[in-house]
């Protein structure tokens, strides 16, 4: 199922003119860069619960301050990050999350923290995001 959620990821996103990235809101104060970097930065904090949990044997909690503050404060922080950029961190969070989900034993993906961390990251979230960004695409593409 991952493969074919990433495989329509790149399909809405491949063709997107650069410009298009930035230049208006796919979500209320959201770019498609914001989406496409704060996916790369929850792939990456999947990544670090599943390897604590692999080194402490404990589940990593959430942010403190709320997964809302959270996302706020990370997209602030990738915004000038360039198209090419975030292209490439989205890939290759991906694959690392790909090999930290392989490594998982049964019992962290009957565990449904481990679960979550996994599957979520690499096929929920980014269904999510699918839903939010199609509409833009196929507006930016319209006016190209």
């Amino acid at each position: 199922d991952e493969a074919a959620i990433h495989g329509s990821w790149q399909a809405l996103i491949g063709n997107v003119p650069e410009h298009a990235w930035t230049a208006g809101d796919v979500t209320p104060g959201w770019s498609l860069a914001d989406h496409v970097g704060h996916l790369a930065s929850w792939f990456d904090q999947a990544v670090g619960v599943l390897e604590e949990h692999r080194r402490t044997g404990r589940w990593t909690e959430l942010p403190a301050e709320g997964i809302d503050a959270w996302n706020h404060v990370d997209v602030g922080l990738r915004r000038g990050t360039s198209v090419r950029e975030l292209r490439a961190l989205f890939e290759e969070g991906r694959a690392r999350l790909l090999d930290a989900a392989r490594a998982m034993t049964p019992e962290e993906w009957l565990d449904p923290e481990g679960f979550s961390w996994a599957y979520e990251d690499l096929h929920g979230h980014l269904r999510q995001h699918l839903a939010m960004v199609g509409p833009y695409v196929a507006r930016a593409r319209w006016t190209d």
